[in-house]
């Protein structure tokens, strides 16, 4: 997965969205993306903590995209809110999914649908100027603390991180 200098699209699920939130990158997401989410999504997050009130003022001020979706197609095994994002996928055109769901990712695998990890989103701003090294690092461990992620899945993150820094 090789990011460039240009300015990405995602489509995000709610968990993906809250890890950002605890990991402080999601406004810095907002910033240098066009982020969107649907109303499933919307709807699955709670506004009772710090993240979900991040979340929700992101909304407010138009810097999180909310999309209906009409297709209500029910993808068996998938909850809704990761239903509803891959569905809004297919309705329009954006870069990448944000899922950290292992079913969905693997709908995803299956189905060629671009994808990542939240894992991999200080990466993505590291590649933007958007944080330093030392900050990319540090935020790639946080969120790998805070997520569950696979060991395999944080030793290819880790990897494609120290290969990118090597560069400078």
């Amino acid at each position: 997965m090789k990011f460039s200098k240009n300015r990405l699209t995602f489509i995000s699920d709610s968990s993906s969205l809250i890890l950002l939130a605890k990991a402080y990158l999601l406004n810095l997401l907002c910033d240098y993306s066009d982020l969107y989410i649907t109303l499933d999504i919307k709807n699955e997050i709670e506004y009772e903590s710090d993240d979900s009130y991040m979340i929700k003022n992101l909304i407010n001020s138009d810097k999180i995209i909310v999309r209906k979706i009409f297709d209500k197609h029910q993808i068996p095994s998938l909850d809704a809110g990761e239903n509803s994002a891959i569905m809004l996928f297919k309705t329009i055109l954006v870069d990448y999914l944000i899922i950290d769901d292992k079913k969905a990712a693997m709908y995803c695998k299956r189905n060629s649908i671009p994808f990542i990890n939240a894992l991999l989103i200080p990466l993505y701003l590291y590649k933007m100027s958007a944080i330093d090294n030392e900050m990319v690092i540090s935020k790639t461990q946080l969120l790998s603390k805070i997520g569950r992620y696979g060991p395999w899945i944080k030793e290819y993150v880790f990897n494609m991180l120290h290969e990118d820094l090597k560069k400078i």
